[in-house]
């Protein structure tokens, strides 16, 4: 079983309500689940204390599990512990990676040119695309402005802005312009990168943060402070593009 860690990490309240309640039908007993987690080298006493209730420590595990990326191993071990429990299965068929679909890519013949001539002049000649150009597009576009209303990303829009954030700012140090001095969140205020996590998986933490009310119509205006702080970068671009963001 292979499972979508990128859309485990993007889940919400009810989602991980969902999961808590599987999980509980799963491991029904405290000792079961403290098991569970021992396959992974990790014990429920570090999560939670013995006066919580079994559905309270499981919260806690999966709270942790998801900021800290191990949500997806925690699952694939509770699914080989429990196979038959229909409850635990009919959840993670949801978080199951689809394949990607085989594309074939065919290149376009070149031109061709006049008789005689030699075909390997101007060969390598051309200059390429300057990197995160926005093909065929106009220089004459306005972005909007950060006071408006909030902007809903689905599930694959938020993964693009994930993905391009976790390439462009990897580090704190490169992370730090963008959510303090555009979006204006303290320093320190938010999950640090490092701990040998990848940094998709901290700007998913991030993502969670500030939707969660950390700041004012977050998605969009974190959208448009990557957009304005790459203007070249046509995914970003396109995104803003579908909301309204960006004209031209």
């Amino acid at each position: 079983m292979e499972l979508d860690e990128d859309r485990l990490a993007a889940m919400d309240g009810d989602e991980r309500e969902a999961l808590l309640d599987a999980l509980v039908a799963a491991f029904p007993k405290r000792t079961q689940f403290e098991r569970l987690l021992d396959l992974l080298s990790r014990s429920l006493n570090h999560y939670a204390s013995e006066q919580d209730t079994l559905p309270d420590a499981v919260f806690a595990v999966i709270r942790r599990a998801q900021s800290e990326g191990w949500l997806a191993r925690l699952l694939i071990r509770a699914a080989q512990r429990n196979p038959g429990n229909r409850e635990l299965a009919t959840f993670l068929d949801r978080y199951r990676r689809q394949p990607l679909p085989q594309v074939r890519t065919v290149a376009a013949p070149g031109p061709t040119p006049p008789a005689g001539a030699d075909p390997s002049v101007g060969v390598g000649a051309r200059e390429p695309a300057g990197p995160g150009a926005p093909a065929g597009r106009g220089e004459n576009i306005t972005i909007a402005s950060d006071d408006g209303p909030e902007i809903r990303l689905t599930a694959d829009e938020q993964r693009v802005l994930v993905d391009e954030l976790a390439s462009h700012y990897p580090s704190d140090l490169a992370a730090l312009p963008l959510l303090h001095n555009q979006l204006g969140v303290p320093v320190g205020d938010l999950p640090a990168f490092g701990d040998g996590r990848a940094p998709r998986l901290i700007w998913w933490a991030i993502h969670r943060d500030l939707t969660a009310g950390r700041i004012l119509a977050p998605q969009r205006r974190l959208l448009l402070a990557a957009l304005r702080d790459l203007p070249g970068n046509e995914r970003l671009a396109d995104l803003a593009r579908r909301h309204g963001l960006l004209e031209g």
